[in-house]
């Protein structure tokens, strides 16, 4: 289950609110740093890499095909045997017409090599068996409906697989950046808590430095949107006598 985060506003906010954050602190450093752990800021400066590394990842990672399960291989060899005996059928029925093989069927097409790609050639390869005329022709080469349906399943069968592949990575990655991210606004926190406790408010000259660290300012308060009051109905006129 994915850790909640215990902010309620955009990461972005946070990366950029505590970017600045760490930007004072290093500013006024002689006075922030006596107040914090050793090496406080510079922890806080790393967990935000990491957020902004992690986010990089999951975007390159959105497009390419991750390493697959056993039963993703198990699956995916299915698959294939019966692509290949499908091809194999419709090589012999339609001997010579290289353009409806490549186009329908696919062959000599194996390019891309991602998971989501082979299953969008499987399908095409599957439309193309069901249409009429086709199947007639694949027919006479031994190739069923009932094979046909076999093709459908194992496409589906491999589908469900690497949607909840897809769905586990997705939910793995949420997780860690939920806990970076808790980690970071704590450190942002402590931070403001530390000029809090240097620069108090309503000193003569703390305004300015105190609007470096963003006091008042961060965490945003959470928007009211309290619908408005309706007006009470107004009385009716009395009928006149």
């Amino acid at each position: 289950m994915p850790d909640p985060r215990t902010f309620h506003f955009p990461i972005g906010v946070l990366l950029q609110e505590g970017g600045l954050i760490l930007n004072a602190a290093e500013k006024y450093a002689a006075h922030i740093n006596p107040r914090l752990p050793e090496g406080h800021v510079a922890v806080a400066r790393a967990l935000a890499e990491q957020i902004l590394a992690g986010n990089a990842r999951q975007k390159s990672d959105a497009g390419h095909r991750g390493v697959l399960t056993r039963e993703q291989n198990v699956r995916l060899k299915e698959l294939n045997a019966l692509l290949n005996d499908a091809r194999r059928s419709a090589r012999r029925a339609f001997r010579g017409q290289g353009v409806k093989l490549r186009e329908e069927f696919r062959l000599g097409v194996n390019r891309p090599a991602d998971l989501g790609s082979v299953l969008a050639r499987a399908r095409i390869v599957a439309a193309s068996l069901k249409k009429a005329a086709n199947a007639t022709a694949l027919r006479t080469q031994g190739w069923t409906a009932e094979d046909t349906a076999a093709l459908e399943a194992a496409i589906e069968a491999l589908s469900a697989t690497d949607a909840a592949q897809e769905a586990a990575k997705a939910s793995d990655a949420t997780a860690a950046r939920n806990r970076l991210a808790n980690q970071f606004y704590e450190a942002v926190l402590a931070v403001q808590n530390a000029a809090e406790l240097h620069w108090p408010e309503g000193r003569p000259g703390n305004a300015a430095i105190r609007a470096e660290f963003r006091l008042g300012q961060f965490p945003p308060r959470p928007s009211s949107k309290a619908k408005p009051k309706s007006p009470p109905p107004s009385a009716e006129p009395k009928p006149s006598s």
